[in-house]
């Protein structure tokens, strides 16, 4: 779905808008605007495509020039993000013998990269330590509740994002949308509505196993 949003997987039908720019409709892309908005979009694929012999400072430096982010700012970012995801250990060993859980680190420190105000992100949380969870909740947290300033995000910011990880899903999102099997909507809205379509202390499990998989609780 993301790479369809985004420009990466061709669209046949629909529209495709964001901050209010539309971006594809019917098959079209405008990619002016497509351009414009990716400046302002943070994307976490589900699979990490890395230049596996840069380290994390190289890499995210690398990332820091491809959008074009000023020289002397550079500097200044990536440390920054080195710094909040807890990687200085490992800043300057190459990404190659990093570990699972700190390449996906490094995975969502290049999407806050260029101070973005949507995130999309596609199982961003899978293969993460519990230190890295932690650190990583704590961000998305702070990124919709009050921007982050240390990484030159001042305003709120907003999340889309895509896991099987249900309690994941319930820790940081105030809307969802459950899909089943063959890509239909069959629950959306805020959380405790979704949730309360079964019972007031229902979870997102008990909701999707319900709607998805047609199991009903005993």
């Amino acid at each position: 779905m993301f790479k369809c949003l985004l420009g990466f997987t061709e669209v046949t039908y629909g529209q495709i808008s964001f901050f209010g720019d539309e971006t594809c409709r019917e098959g079209l892309v405008r990619h002016k605007s497509l351009h414009t908005c990716r400046k302002r979009i943070g994307y976490v694929p589900e699979e990490n495509v890395f230049y596996e012999h840069l380290s994390p400072k190289e890499y995210l430096q690398m990332v820091a020039s491809v959008i074009q982010i000023p020289t002397d700012v550079q500097t200044i970012r990536v440390d920054a993000l080195i710094s909040a995801f807890k990687l200085e250990r490992w800043a300057e060993q190459m990404i190659t013998t990093l570990s699972e859980g700190n390449r996906q680190r490094l995975s969502i420190a290049a999407a806050f990269v260029q101070g973005p105000e949507l995130l999309l992100l596609d199982e961003p949380l899978n293969g993460l330590d519990p230190g890295g969870r932690h650190y990583c909740f704590n961000l998305l947290s702070q990124f919709t509740d009050k921007g982050v300033p240390e990484l030159a995000i001042t305003s709120l910011g907003t999340i889309l994002i895509s896991s099987h990880l249900l309690s994941d899903i319930e820790r940081i999102c105030t809307d969802v949308i459950i899909l089943n099997h063959d890509c239909q909507v069959v629950a959306r809205g805020s959380l405790s509505e979704v949730r309360n379509r079964l019972t007031e202390d229902a979870n997102l499990e008990d909701v999707y196993l319900a709607v998805v998989e047609g199991w009903e609780e005993e």
